[in-house]
């Protein structure tokens, strides 16, 4: 969630901690931090995207007071030998605690002036990025710089009535057929057969593996010792030990053996296999063809149907669902393009360098579930960044126009719908839902999964309001992915 507003924290690592103040800021206990403070003079200086350097002059007068203040607190607190707290004479404490009493009247000076100035020039404050060192003296006025990244500024596009034009695929008895179809290829089984291997067969082999004559844990290292000797592996045109590896088998009978040479590409997920020449002693250990159950009433009591037509009624359902759904994401994509493109805007640095090194991660671990070694990796580093950064600044900027849309509708997240998505997330991750809800809120988790709830509600709320054009699936229509 983006926090806005002049009350952002204001860390000055300089300043010594007596006690926590307002806003962040740290102020003796009894201190005035809440009193205006007057300045001389302040500047704002515009020196990139959404950021400012602010620089606030203090008087001399402006100065005392705040010497004044912070001595009277710690006049209050002091503990010196020989006096109870408060007691202890001010000369001695002001001895005591010469150098206490500067830091602190800095960072009160610091906290007021900052907060004056803020105020005056009317700055939405995102982020505070610096603030440059400085010391308050008596005699002198102060002056203290806080270079700021301030909330972008964009008035909001129109979101009703946004034109969308929908793909829509009706589903037809042979969507039906080729769902049912997939359905039975999930309960098919295989039987051995004294006859030649076609490609739609399956065989079971024994083999060997070697490079140049060298077995292949010992050519290519123990990431490959898997392989130097397989018995009882099953391959077929969708399971096989490499590239073109089964089609050389195709016509062996059971007890044949045969040679069979793998060139591996570039890019293979093995990256010990990668441009290796391997060649196999292969023996066909046996054939075995595929059998399909018939399309009947017992298929469909294999899924829990009554019979073949509630079977199909069921399936027909799924589909629709799965038309509706995906109608419904060329929607939510459409709106969430044009909302982007309708409205130009900078964003601060420091929000998109965030965002940016979240896509960045993500599509890392994407790469790596499929299978990329870190040196693929590495070569694709520049891509993976332009990429991550555009779709970073997109979807900040789609997230901050549905945060503006959220305020004028006054959209917010119900405690139902927060729980209903943590129930969700916690049974995908085969979680127990108390332990889960901890553990996000520990992490700090919990206020992105609110955030990411919340702004897929703004979006369904645009979303209904789109003006829908319909058209059939072979028509051309525009089509955006949704944002992730």
């Amino acid at each position: 969630m983006h926090f806005f507003g002049v009350d952002a924290p204001l860390v000055v690592p300089y300043v010594h901690r007596l006690a926590a103040g307002a806003n962040g800021m740290v102020c003796s206990p009894a201190s005035a931090c809440n009193r205006k403070a007057r300045f001389v003079n302040v500047t704002v200086e515009n020196i990139g995207p959404c950021k400012r350097l602010l620089r606030v002059e203090g008087d001399v007068t402006e100065v005392e007071k705040a010497f004044d203040e912070v001595t009277r607190d710690f006049l209050k607190h002091a503990s010196l030998p020989g006096f109870r707290p408060g007691k202890a004479p001010k000369d001695m404490v002001v001895r005591r605690f010469e150098k206490e009493i500067q830091e602190e009247t800095t960072n009160k000076l610091v906290h007021d002036l900052y907060k004056a100035a803020v105020e005056k020039e009317k700055l939405k404050v995102f982020n505070i990025v610096s603030v440059e060192e400085c010391k308050a003296n008596r005699g002198q006025p102060f002056q203290v710089t806080v270079t700021v990244e301030l909330e972008p500024e964009f008035e909001l596009p129109q979101y009703k009535q946004i034109p969308v034009t929908v793909q829509v695929n009706p589903v037809t008895e042979a969507d039906v057929d080729k769902a049912i179809e997939a359905l039975r290829q999930q309960r098919k089984t295989y039987r051995t057969v004294e006859r030649p291997l076609t490609a739609e067969d399956v065989a079971v082999i024994n083999a060997t593996g070697t490079v140049d004559g060298v077995p292949l844990s010992q050519k290519l290292g123990a990431a490959a010792a898997p392989y130097d000797s397989v018995k009882g592996f099953w391959v077929g045109a969708q399971r096989e030990l490499g590239p073109n590896f089964f089609t050389q088998l195709v016509g062996a009978k059971a007890g044949e053996k045969r040679t069979v040479e793998v060139v591996y590409p570039a890019d293979f997920g093995v990256k010990e296999f990668a441009n290796q020449k391997v060649q196999y002693e292969v023996e066909v250990a046996e054939v075995k063809e595929a059998v399909l159950p018939p399309v009947g009433d017992e298929l469909a009591k294999e899924y829990d149907a009554e019979n073949l037509a509630a079977l199909r009624e069921g399936v027909r359902k799924d589909l629709e669902n799965e038309a509706r759904y995906q109608e419904l994401r060329q929607v939510l994509g459409q709106v969430a393009q044009r909302l982007v493109d309708s409205v130009h805007f900078e964003v601060p640095e420091s929000m998109l360098q965030s965002r940016t090194r979240m896509e960045v991660y993500n599509q890392v671990a994407a790469l790596q579930q499929r299978g990329l070694s870190p040196e693929q990796i590495e070569e694709q580093k520049n891509d993976i960044y332009e990429y991550s950064h555009r779709m970073a600044l997109a979807r900040l900027k789609l997230d901050l126009i549905l945060e503006r849309i959220a305020k004028a509708e006054n959209i917010q997240l119900t405690k139902e719908e927060l729980a209903d998505e943590l129930t969700m997330m916690a049974y995908q991750r085969q979680a127990d839902l108390k332990t889960f809800i901890s553990e996000v809120q520990k992490s700090g988790e919990l206020a992105s999964i609110s955030h990411r709830v919340l702004m897929n509600k703004v979006l369904d709320f645009v979303a209904g309001w789109a003006e829908l054009n319909k058209q059939a699936a072979s028509e051309p229509s525009p089509t955006t992915p949704p944002p992730a």
